[in-house]
């Protein structure tokens, strides 16, 4: 039982509502077209925040499997801890993975954006 929740508190802690999903939204993305001037960058950055978007919609799908087969793993709330930390490592991989592609995303975002615009894109998620 006490895996369970241990379980339960790792898949929530990544979920939504969380910086990745405001920064990546399309609201950040609705205030670049605003911000930034030149239409090609704008849509260069847009589509990066749109990628970043995906990157972290496939990373929700994949916990969604993880905590599928967590769940049924410990069905009966007897499983031990050699048999659940499998399920623990994966969800640790998936937000190391999630944290690696949101900084590829804003490094290539900051590459297309001029400091003033970044501020101003930004001021809002801190």
């Amino acid at each position: 039982m006490l895996w369970a929740l241990l379980g339960v508190l790792l898949f929530s802690s990544m979920g939504g509502g969380g910086f990745g999903e405001k920064m990546f939204g399309k609201d950040t993305q609705a205030v670049v077209r605003e911000v930034v001037p030149d239409r090609a960058r704008a849509d260069a950055a847009v589509e990066t925040l749109k990628k970043g978007d995906e990157d972290l919609k496939n990373i929700a799908k994949e916990l969604g499997k993880i905590a599928k087969a967590f769940g049924k793993a410990d069905e009966a709330q007897s499983t031990g801890l050699d048999e659940l930390t499998p399920y623990m490592l994966k969800v640790l991989e998936q937000r190391r993975i999630s944290q690696e592609k949101s900084l590829d995303r804003v490094f290539e975002l900051r590459q297309t954006l001029t400091e003033e615009e970044w501020a101003r894109v930004f001021a809002d998620l801190k």
